[in-house]
């Protein structure tokens, strides 16, 4: 990842950037907001951390939020972890494709190999973006 600073002492690394906000408030006026933000997150990723936990605690996950180090670099909401699926589990893509592995999929969609098959999958939510309308309005 791109202007990540790490603490590896303490099992930290830090993202840093800005958020814009863009907002008419008249007709013709507008208002650009820049804001310089940062992301702290675990030096550990999510499947070290299941690793761990896999005698018991994964609830403790639900409710934490993981960054995606493959494709647009994208936050999720860990919503649950289901241990009675895997990467070798199928689900049905399409007519044309039928069904096919989630290992399967990730190849296809974001040329990644899973190496882990056994681990259980999980279900996230992706983050909202917050849009404004012409009105200045959410």
């Amino acid at each position: 990842m791109k202007d990540v600073t790490k603490y590896d002492k303490v099992g930290l690394h830090v993202i840093r950037g800005f958020k814009m906000t863009l907002a008419a408030l008249k007709e013709k006026s507008m208002v650009l907001q820049i804001d310089v933000c940062s992301k702290v997150f675990r030096a550990s990723n999510l499947l070290e951390e299941i690793n761990r936990l896999s005698k018991g605690g994964l609830e403790n996950l639900e409710g934490e939020t993981v960054i995606t180090r493959y494709g647009k670099i994208k936050t999720y909401k860990i919503i649950k972890i289901d241990v009675s699926q895997n990467p070798k589990s199928t689900f049905f893509k399409d007519d044309q494709a039928g069904k096919i592995t989630y290992a399967q999929y990730y190849q296809e969609k974001y040329g990644l190999k899973v190496t882990q098959m056994n681990q259980p999958l999980v279900e996230v939510i992706g983050r909202v973006e917050k849009r404004i309308g012409k009105n200045g309005k959410l």
